[in-house]
């Protein structure tokens, strides 16, 4: 039953990962490969996409994420003495645990913010490692995820699922030696395969595995349960049919490994309300109009697409006003069909006794049309606009230039990345 709920949440959000997963090629990490329009046709890409990317990257990252730790802390209420000893404790001990012991924090975030940029979207589970016995704080790619669309958010959806499709052997072996997951014998169903192979492809990464490699699937859903004789009791002692929170362990072929209760359980003794306990975070970019952000591919796709059809339109016009085509009369002889010319080549063609100005002759090509060009250069003044990824010549103006007016056009470029930060924060 929790798989096939699965299945259609992973499915609600087809568009958007389509979007997401169609534009990582426009990054140009892999040229495309054209030869069937003409040989040596250009296949480069935009770079607008990649350009934001690492300008927003770069800009976030080092806002929230310093090198001696991301943990401040803020006295809420009455301040003293001792209240401000404590939380430079709290921050000082956090600081070291973040950047000292638990070092894969800055190498995870590091990733998670691309997928923030990119699709809008990535989640961050906290969580006691049953391996390495200490909290975890490790991201979720969005195409991990299954959650309802229509959903506004995680707080409210009734179901949220993280498909963990890496799991290795090894790992697998030692939580079921310890109890952690049900000690049965699965199989590698997928549950993403092809779609994660589409989406390796687009990045120019190949899986060369062997059957032995391959990771296995686990689901842990957080899902509303009545479940048999664990049912809540009202206070008639009898069963009330109330669904109570779990979190449910599915291996992609349907066995479930372990199901843990998701209340506090001495706490619903005294209030009696059962609410759900969320160890995971959402990250957005930008909000969406479901559950799933929107990210730098949803906002320039459409631009950075134009303007890479018309960069080939101007490379390939280059190449033709260079090296324009020829014709020739039907019968003249060459040693080679493909016969090319070199600097300082001599030629021999025999052109049956026709004059050679009748015999072979130029095809007219155009020079790359300087519309072309101002159509790619007004998309992409238009995709810097969008994003605020503007260049503000503050140097250039006027020496004697109010600072008011220099803050306050700095201020207003970096909008669009404190917004960001701020969703971020």
């Amino acid at each position: 039953d929790i798989l096939t709920k699965v299945r259609q949440d992973y499915e609600s959000n087809k568009e958007w990962r389509d979007t997401f997963n169609n534009g990582l090629k426009y990054l140009g990490f892999k040229p495309e490969n054209r030869d069937n329009i003409f040989s040596g046709a250009s296949g480069s890409w935009d770079t607008k996409l990649t350009e934001a990317l690492i300008r927003f990257h770069a800009e976030i990252f080092s806002e929230l994420f310093p090198a001696d730790g991301p943990m401040k802390t803020k006295i809420v209420g009455q301040d003293n003495e001792a209240l401000r000893q404590q939380a430079d404790r709290v921050a000082n001990w956090s600081n070291y645990y973040l950047t000292r012991v638990a070092r894969e924090y800055y190498d995870d975030s590091d990733v998670m913010l691309n997928y923030i940029l990119l699709a809008g979207s990535a989640f961050r589970k906290a969580y006691i490692c049953p391996i390495i016995r200490r909290p975890v704080l490790k991201y979720i790619a969005p195409n991990q995820v299954a959650i309802p669309y229509t959903s506004t958010g995680i707080y409210d959806a009734p179901r949220f699922t993280h498909i963990c499709d890496d799991l290795q052997e090894r790992d697998l072996k030692i939580m079921q030696i310890n109890k952690y997951y049900l000690d049965v014998d699965i199989s590698k169903t997928k549950l993403t395969d092809k779609e994660r192979a589409d989406t390796d492809d687009l990045i120019g990464i190949t899986d060369n595995r062997t059957q032995d490699d391959e990771p296995y699937t686990v689901c842990e859903t957080m899902v509303d349960l009545d479940l048999v004789n664990f049912e809540h009791i009202g206070e008639d002692g009898e069963p009330s049919g109330l669904p109570l929170p779990y979190k449910v362990s599915v291996a992609g072929d349907g066995t479930v490994l372990r199901i843990e209760r998701n209340w506090d359980e001495q706490k619903e003794k005294v209030d009696n309300l059962y609410i759900k306990k969320l160890n995971i975070v959402h990250y957005k970019f930008m909000p969406g109009f479901g559950a799933l952000g929107i990210g730098l591919i949803h906002c320039l796709l459409s631009s950075v697409d134009t303007r890479t059809k018309i960069k080939r339109m101007l490379q390939d016009s280059g190449v033709f006003s260079n090296f324009p085509p020829t014709i020739r009369v039907k019968g003249m002889r060459l040693e080679h069909n493909d016969l090319g010319f070199a600097p300082a080549a001599n030629i021999e063609i025999d052109t049956g006794g026709l004059p050679i100005n009748n015999a072979i002759q130029q095809m007219a090509v155009k020079e790359p049309s300087q519309m072309l060009y101002q159509l790619g250069k007004d998309e992409g003044d238009g995709a810097d606009r969008l994003i605020g990824n503007m260049d503000i010549a503050v140097g250039d103006g006027r020496q004697d230039a109010p600072v008011g007016t220099t803050m306050a056009l700095l201020a207003a470029a970096k909008k669009p990345q404190t917004g960001v930060m701020k969703r971020l924060h």
